[in-house]
């Protein structure tokens, strides 16, 4: 059994995936499998992946048929996973050369820890190093309702860390709505700590230009989900959705009392403090997107 799995989700991935392979293979730590979610490419990325696959058993081509959506593919990797530890890699981002040395070592060395992970530096398309304000999140010795708003207000990132993989199969994963990695993180935060890593960096490749709040939702419709239904379901006010599954997570998170889950209910307003002008702006986008198809 390899001590971690690294998940490397791949659709479109053509211009980066060479140079994203390449700084997985530049780490000091060999000790991996690595299963590639190619979800349905139409560019060069298969051939990419072939070309490394043949040269490497630990590498697995995960060869998708039609696009099953991000979420669900990062589903299926942890599920195939075998490492101790799984991590996830973009098909454009890179890692620090100690990346899965120092991760793992925290993870080893610290039983109460369940993620370890780096800060963010973002690249762009040339991978030149840029200023982007990005918040890091290190939830040790934090109680229960510290984590909880704590994570509430913070970003994703994390996700993208490694994770011991028993504790990621005791949770849903992830879910297809908006925020999907949010609440991954607040079903995983009880079972232990998230340790930020300061020595290493995750290369997040900025890919896009600027975008509005309606045109990340468009983005998120057509990457993120599985099928028509989902997408079409994503439509109606997606952040009302995701406020609904917020008011239901408390009930069952693992590890807690039913007297701290009695004091998460005193997050509601909170919740609906952070999420309220979304549901606004789903309204506007939905009446929208109502008149395009009533137009045609």
């Amino acid at each position: 059994m390899p001590k971690i799995t690294i998940g490397l989700i791949v659709y479109n991935e053509e211009k980066n995936l060479d140079e994203a392979i390449k700084s997985i293979y530049e780490q000091n730590f060999e000790d991996i499998e690595i299963l590639i979610g190619n979800n349905a490419s139409t560019d060069g990325s298969t051939q990419i992946i072939e070309r490394y696959a043949l040269k490497d058993s630990r590498i697995i081509h995960i060869n998708r048929k039609e696009n099953i959506g991000a979420l669900q593919n990062w589903n299926d990797l942890v599920d195939r996973a075998s490492g101790e530890y799984f991590v996830l890699a973009g098909g454009h981002d890179k890692w620090s050369p100690n990346y899965l040395l120092n991760l793992s070592k925290e993870l080893d060395e610290n039983k109460n820890t369940v993620l370890a992970y780096a800060k963010t530096q973002w690249i762009d398309s040339d991978g030149k190093n840029f200023y982007k304000a990005t918040t890091s999140i290190d939830t040790s010795g934090l109680s229960v309702m510290g984590k909880f708003v704590s994570l509430m207000f913070s970003n994703q990132h994390p996700v993208m860390g490694m994770i011991r993989t028993n504790s990621i199969k005791q949770t849903r994963k992830q879910l297809e709505i908006i925020g999907s990695g949010e609440i991954f993180l607040q079903e995983l935060a009880p079972l232990g700590d998230f340790v930020l890593v300061e020595n290493e960096r995750w290369y997040r490749r900025e890919v896009r230009g600027v975008e509005n709040t309606e045109n990340g939702l468009d983005r998120y419709k057509r990457m993120l989900f599985s099928n028509k239904f989902t997408r079409y379901r994503f439509m109606v006010l997606p952040h009302l959705q995701m406020m609904l599954v917020y008011f239901g997570l408390i009930f069952i998170l693992k590890n807690i009392s039913w007297k701290m889950r009695i004091l998460l209910i005193s997050t509601y307003p909170l919740i609906f403090i952070k999420l309220i002008f979304g549901v606004f702006l789903d309204i506007k986008w939905g009446m929208k997107n109502i008149f395009k198809v009533i137009s045609k």
